[in-house]
C-alpha cells in the first residue's frame, strides 16, 4: 500500500464553477485548437466522444484524424471540425506509416489527444513513438495510446510535465507491468507510480476516478460511471 497522503480534493460542479472561463470577446484562434488522433472502423464512437468533448471544454478548433474509410461519416457527425481521414489496415485500424500526416495536424495544435477508440497496438505504438519526439505538449494518451508508455515511461520527460494519461484500471496494470488485482487493492498508489515513472498527470477511470499528479497532488471524481448513461 502506498504512503498515507493528504485528503484528495473531491472534484464537483460547484469546483469546477469556480475555473475561470474564456474570455467573451476572445474569437476561436485565442481559444486554441486540439488535434484528436483515434477510432477504426469497429470504434468510431469513442472518437466521436473524445472530439465533443475538446469542444466543451472551449477548444476554438478541432481537427480530427481517423481512418480514411469512416472519416466523411465523422465529417458529417463534426460538422465543426477539420476531419482528415489517414491510411488504414485491413481492420480498420489507422497505420503507424500516417505519423507523417498526423504530424503535419499536430505542430499546429495547441493540444494532442491519441489514443479513444484506436484498434491495433503495434500500428498504435509504432504511430506514438513516431509522434511524441516531435511533440512539445500539451499532450494527452488514452487507452492503446498509452501502448509506447507501456514500452518506456520514460519516452514522456522532454514534455517536462505537460501530459495527461487516461487509462483504465486493465490498462494502468498493463502500462505497470502487475496484476490487475495490483491495481484494484490500491489504485491511487498504482496511479501514483504511473505519474512519477512517466511524469505526467493519470487519470484513472473508474467508479471513483482518481486525478494523480507526480507531485502527489490528487483529485477524485464520481461522476459518470455505470453505463456512462450520463449527458
Amino acid at each position: 500500500m502506498s504512503p498515507a497522503l493528504p485528503e484528495p480534493t473531491l472534484v464537483t460542479p460547484q469546483v469546477l464553477r469556480g475555473w475561470r472561463l474564456p474570455e467573451p470577446t476572445g474569437g476561436k484562434e485565442a481559444r486554441g485548437s486540439i488535434l484528436v488522433v483515434g477510432g477504426s472502423t469497429e470504434t468510431v464512437g469513442a472518437v466521436l466522444l473524445a472530439a465533443e468533448a475538446a469542444l466543451r471544454s472551449g477548444a476554438g478548433k478541432l481537427q480530427v484524424v481517423v481512418p480514411s474509410k469512416v472519416a466523411p461519416h465523422v465529417s458529417i457527425s463534426l460538422p465543426e471540425a477539420l476531419v482528415r481521414g489517414v491510411p488504414h489496415t485491413e481492420a480498420g485500424a489507422i497505420r503507424a506509416s500516417s505519423a507523417e500526416l498526423v504530424l503535419d495536424l499536430a505542430q499546429g495544435a495547441s493540444a494532442v489527444l491519441i489514443g479513444p477508440g484506436m484498434a491495433d497496438e503495434a500500428e498504435t505504438r509504432g504511430l506514438v513513438e513516431q509522434l511524441l519526439p516531435h511533440l512539445e505538449g500539451p499532450v494527452a494518451l488514452d487507452a492503446l495510446g498509452l501502448a509506447a508508455v507501456t514500452a518506456d515511461p520514460g519516452c514522456l520527460r522532454h514534455l517536462d510535465g505537460q501530459v495527461v494519461l487516461t487509462p483504465n484500471p486493465t490498462e494502468l496494470a498493463i502500462a505497470l507491468h502487475v496484476e490487475h488485482g495490483e491495481v484494484e487493492d490500491d489504485p491511487v498508489g498504482s496511479a501514483r507510480r504511473l505519474a512519477e515513472q512517466a511524469q505526467a498527470v493519470v487519470g484513472l477511470g473508474g467508479s471513483t476516478s482518481w486525478i494523480v499528479a507526480p507531485t502527489a497532488a490528487r483529485g477524485r471524481t464520481r461522476a459518470g460511471a455505470r453505463g456512462w448513461g450520463l449527458r
